[in-house]
């Protein structure tokens, strides 16, 4: 959810929210031309845009248009401790994905874990390194936190099993 104001239309104007083609909503102006603190909920599809945003505010029946940037935050994860034995526990935290989703955590590509991340879209979980990278080992290897819909809203940090 982001919240929208606005300013410079006429008193009393319909204006569309917009963003990357989708009506967010609908405001009303008031007799100052104003409104301010207007909540939308981006779709879950704009996770899959970070960086540099617009939403386009437009009158409605033509008039007034303003495009209002915004940053969508890359996801990303850490993972504490960096380095560990395989089958140690460490934890797994991530922040900046779509709320209340579903993620998997690999290594390597191979399934360690999965949660769903809360309400602010991050997770916090201890997972246990699998015994079997224990015969790679010292070595990295990527650890992925992805989100399980279609895997495109992905962070990943280099993890090294020690042993």
């Amino acid at each position: 959810m982001v919240r929208v104001s606005g300013s410079g239309f006429p008193a009393h104007a319909r204006v569309d929210i917009n963003f990357s083609g989708d009506r967010l909503g609908v405001t009303t102006t008031n007799t100052d031309g104003k409104f301010s603190n207007f909540a939308v909920t981006l779709p879950t599809t704009a996770s899959d845009l970070p960086g540099n945003n617009e939403i386009d505010v437009v009158q409605e029946g033509g008039g007034a248009e303003f495009l209002v940037p915004f940053t969508i935050p890359s996801p990303s994860v850490r993972v504490s401790p960096q380095s560990a034995a395989a089958g140690t526990a460490v934890r797994v935290s991530a922040t900046d994905f779509p709320p209340d989703t579903l993620v998997y955590i690999t290594l390597q590509a191979e399934p360690i874990d999965q949660t769903t991340t809360d309400a602010n879209g991050a997770i916090s979980i201890a997972v246990t390194i699998p015994a079997d990278f224990g015969s790679f080992a010292p070595k990295k290897f990527p650890l992925d936190v992805r989100v399980q819909s279609d895997g495109a809203i992905y962070a990943e940090k280099l993890f090294t099993v020690t042993s």
